[in-house]
């Protein structure tokens, strides 16, 4: 790889990488900076990959799988040896961004090494903006939600944690009887918890029922206090006379 390593410079500081050179090499702190502004667009939904590569034969095209999907082309950066910064020209990603192929004039050597630093997607940090953490608290540790929306009537909240939350209505049909409920995303197992409340208009107002109601007679008493059964990972049946307000809580399936 004698092309790379022909022109030996002091580590060159520009955060502009304005001379555009096969051969200069480019500070950490350079490389750094330069990569901070192309990106600072989608900077709170990135994150930054490190990934070291041995070459194993003799070859003018290396084929390395990345370890997560490059989507941004300002976001690559190669360095050979850990020292030189291998043209961007030289380098190109598969259209799924999971493979990046470097091709030279020259050989790579065996046991040549190659440093890659790559920017990737990273929807379970944040997707938009920064998210400042109070002191001491860790992106590990703090549990955020990473998608959120309604299947048929379904709403539902996935955090990065694998906790699932979903809830709707159960309109009463007036007779006694189970009313099926389907969820809108499947849960890991049927430990998840049901919490039901009964829309029950006994005046002209609309009072709200728990389980912890006084109300005994009769049937209406799975009714009123809105107990489940027949708990699947994909449904639960409730009571079918009474409009029910419901949610539920417990890990997803992956």
């Amino acid at each position: 790889m004698s092309t790379f390593v022909k022109e030996y410079r002091a580590l060159d500081q520009d955060i502009e990488l304005s001379a555009n050179s096969d051969y200069r090499v480019a500070s950490q702190k350079a490389i750094k900076a330069y990569v901070d502004k192309e990106v600072d667009h989608v900077k709170g939904a990135i994150d930054w990959r490190l990934q070291n590569y041995t070459v194993t034969e003799v070859t003018k095209t290396l084929t390395i799988p990345l370890e997560k999907p490059c989507y941004f082309k300002e976001g690559m950066f190669a360095l050979y040896q850990g020292k030189t910064v291998i043209p961007n020209e030289l380098l190109s990603v598969s259209a799924d961004k999971k493979t990046l192929t470097i091709t030279s004039s020259n050989d790579f050597e065996i046991d040549d090494i190659i440093q890659l630093r790559w920017a990737y997607l990273n929807t379970q940090i944040t997707v938009e903006g920064y998210v400042v953490l109070p002191e001491g608290v860790t992106n590990e540790s703090t549990d955020i939600v990473i998608e959120q929306g309604t299947i048929d009537g379904v709403w539902y909240r996935l955090y990065k944690s694998g906790w699932l939350e979903q809830g709707g209505t159960q309109t009463g049909t007036g007779s006694y009887g189970l009313a099926e409920i389907n969820l809108a995303k499947e849960y890991l197992n049927n430990e998840y918890s049901v919490n039901a409340q009964i829309q029950w208009n006994s005046t002209d107002n609309m009072d709200w029922y728990t389980n912890d109601s006084s109300i005994t007679s009769g049937a209406g008493i799975s009714d009123v206090a809105g107990i489940p059964c027949d708990k699947t990972t994909t449904s639960f049946k409730l009571q079918s006379y009474s409009t029910h307000t419901w949610s539920t809580k417990g890990q997803v399936k992956v």
